[in-house]
């Protein structure tokens, strides 16, 4: 398995876009638990977005973010009709509900001994078949969901960091940076203030490490509309700085783009307008310029 969770490896089938009952692929999300599985986040027909596994999907465990069990149990029940018999001496579970599951229809008997089986759909939206002594005796409550972790560990996704970050510098007031984002009337939309899950499905996953999020309109909110990956360097081409823009026979950049065109660094540019240089002298390399000192 690869050393990254975030990067889906070649032995891992890629399921974007594919539909799996309401569900529609998404992005990858990442490989989570002790036993590394692959997890997608996916969205439900009725618009609902969850992580889900890709054994479960694979496995038709998973129809759909638990939408299709309420419409089932909000329509009168209809007996199953297939050729499976409930013999007499066999309670009918139809219907009834035990801990997260809810009974749908009758499975059979196995073959080699006289237990019922019944069909049954958890509060997660998985589909799960139990026997009728582990429902009756509260031994099947669940699909499984309530002794596993549905959810992915968020802790080791890169994205829900930055997410994390971005809320704190825009709403803690103590956090250290939020004289210049919050103190500046930065925001958060509500959309991503509520939702990792959402922030991810606008955003996608960062296209490597060296990726962060950046404003687009560095007075504009993170936003779908105003937020993208980018370097170091892209970001530095859109940094907040007073001062920045310089115009010299015509041309007006910023600071860090008239470095980049003479071949010196952004800083040695920066300290010579603050110290009171005329721009032409001050966009002399500083190779160049002791040449022409010592000349």
């Amino acid at each position: 398995m690869s050393n990254n969770p975030t990067i889906l490896h070649p032995r891992t089938k890629d399921l974007t876009g594919q539909r799996f009952g309401r569900w529609q692929i998404l992005i990858f999300a990442g490989y989570f638990s002790k036993k590394p599985s692959a997890y997608w986040l996916c969205i439900c027909r009725c618009g609902n977005k969850k992580f889900v596994s890709a054994s479960s999907l694979l496995r038709g465990n998973t129809e759909s973010c638990g939408c299709l069990q309420r419409e089932i149990l909000s329509t009168p029940h209809k007996k199953a009709t297939n050729s499976l018999t409930l013999e007499r001496r066999t309670q009918n579970l139809t219907g009834q509900r035990f801990g997260r599951l809810v009974v749908l229809e009758f499975a059979g008997y196995p073959p080699g001994h006289g237990w019922a089986q019944w069909r049954c759909i958890c509060d997660c939206g998985e589909t799960f078949i139990a026997y009728a002594t582990r429902l009756m005796r509260g031994h099947a409550r669940s699909c499984g969901c309530m002794k596993r972790t549905q959810r992915p560990d968020l802790r080791r996704i890169p994205e829900y960091y930055i997410w994390c970050g971005m809320k704190q510098r825009c709403n803690n007031p103590k956090a250290d940076n939020y004289t210049y984002y919050g103190g500046r009337g930065i925001k958060v939309c509500q959309r991503w203030q509520k939702s990792f899950e959402a922030f991810l499905g606008d955003m996608g996953r960062r296209l490597s490490p060296k990726h962060t999020i950046d404003r687009i309109d560095n007075n504009g909110p993170y936003s779908p509309e105003n937020c993208r990956w980018a370097t170091h360097s892209e970001q530095m081409q859109n940094i907040r700085m007073i001062g920045t823009m310089l115009t010299f026979e015509g041309k007006t950049q910023n600071i860090t783009m008239w470095a980049r065109e003479k071949g010196m660094g952004p800083e040695t540019l920066r300290r010579r307008i603050k110290s009171g240089w005329d721009i032409a002298r001050a966009l002399i390399p500083p190779e160049y310029k002791s040449q022409e000192i010592s000349s």
